[in-house]
């Protein structure tokens, strides 16, 4: 049997987890590829995930030069993580 602590990384956070770590990724010059890289998603992940973010107005994509899109955090999304890490703080205490 396979403990929870032995999956990877990705398989033992939540989907709350994953949007939280890619918002706190972005700012104005945050790539598709650089995204993916720094939160080890692949296209599809990110695609999804994005997406999701983008509408619930956490996440803004704009167009550089040449077609390449860039990700940011919006005021909403910075709003969400001081929410998200203030609620895992007081799960933490409740579990320890």
């Amino acid at each position: 049997m396979v403990e929870a602590n032995d999956k990877p990384l990705l398989f033992r956070k939540s989907k709350l987890d994953i949007m939280a770590h890619i918002l706190e990724n972005c700012n104005e010059n945050t790539t598709k590829m650089r995204l993916m890289h720094k939160c080890n998603l692949n296209f599809s992940q990110l695609n999804l995930f994005g997406t999701c973010l983008v509408e619930a107005g956490f996440l803004k994509v704009s167009k550089r030069t040449g077609g390449i899109e860039t990700f940011e955090t919006t005021d909403k999304g910075k709003e969400f993580l001081r929410d998200y890490e203030r609620t895992k703080r007081i799960l933490d205490r409740a579990e320890g």
